[in-house]
C-alpha cells in the first residue's frame, strides 16, 4: 500500500513540476533544472514499481487446504484421557491438602473448610466432566 501511494505521489509531482516548467516565465538552465528533477522523480517512480512488482511476485498463494478446526483438533479418545488424568491429579492434590490439614489440626477430622474444599473439589470434576463449548464464530 505505501509503494503505490509513493508511485501516485511520485507521479503528481513529476507531472506538476513540468507544468510549471512549461507554463512559468524562467531563464532556460531553471526549466532545465526543473525537467532535470521530473526525470529524476520518473526514475524513482519506476523504481518503486519494479520493488512492487518483486514484492508481489513473492507473495504465497493462499492455501487450498482447510486448517483444522482448533477446537476438534484433538481425538476423542485422547481428550478423554487427558479428562480422567485432570481428574486423577485433582484427587490426588485434594487427598495431600486433607492430609496436610489433618496433621495441622492435630488429626481432628473435621474442620469448617471442610465441606467447601468438598463442594470446590465437585465443582471442578463437574466442570472437567462437561464437554467443551465451541470457538466463537465456529
Amino acid at each position: 500500500m505505501l509503494q503505490a501511494a509513493q508511485m501516485i505521489a511520485l507521479r503528481m509531482t513529476t507531472l506538476d513540476i513540468l507544468a510549471e516548467a512549461k507554463t512559468t516565465d524562467m531563464s532556460t538552465s531553471m526549466g532545465i533544472r526543473f525537467r532535470g528533477c521530473a526525470n529524476g522523480l520518473n526514475r524513482s517512480t519506476i523504481q518503486v514499481e519494479k520493488a512492487l512488482d518483486r514484492h508481489l511476485a513473492c507473495e504465497l498463494p493462499m492455501s487450498l487446504e482447510p486448517i483444522p478446526e482448533p477446537v476438534n483438533d484433538i481425538p476423542d479418545a485422547r481428550w478423554q484421557a487427558e479428562i480422567e488424568h485432570s481428574q486423577t491429579q485433582i484427587e490426588q492434590i485434594q487427598a495431600v491438602i486433607d492430609l496436610q490439614r489433618n496433621r495441622s489440626s492435630g488429626a481432628q477430622g473435621s474442620t469448617n473448610e471442610e465441606p467447601k474444599n468438598t463442594l470446590w473439589t465437585g465443582a471442578m470434576k463437574d466442570r472437567m466432566n462437561q464437554p467443551a463449548r465451541p470457538a466463537p464464530g465456529g
